[in-house]
């Protein structure tokens, strides 16, 4: 969309943040183990860049092979492997219960 921010590397994603005044970055989407773990823009690299990071546990799953996708153990494996090294995860029912109530 026409004036809607695009990028393509973590160093990009950083400058956008900090000229926005953004501090707490939610992860969901596809591919927990490869992309949200370890790309520039990821939750590890991005932490590293200050940010605190969150992953949206219901809101993403990882690449899963045949033997793997029975019990999600590629996308369960990511996101404890996040929270052991001190990252935040949340489940989507807690993100909307803490969103003001619009009467």
């Amino acid at each position: 969309l026409e004036h809607e921010p695009v990028v393509a590397t973590g160093e990009e994603l950083h400058l956008y943040c900090r000229q926005q005044g953004i501090l707490f970055l939610l992860y969901a989407g596809f591919n927990t183990n490869a992309c949200i773990l370890s790309r520039d823009y990821g939750a590890m690299q991005m932490r590293k860049r200050g940010y605190e990071v969150i992953l949206v546990r219901d809101c993403t799953t990882g690449m899963e092979s045949k033997e793997t996708q029975p019990t999600l153990a590629q996308t369960n494996g990511a996101i404890l492997m996040l929270e052991m090294f001190g990252h935040y995860s949340i489940v989507s029912e807690e993100i909307i219960a803490g969103l003001p109530q619009i009467v």
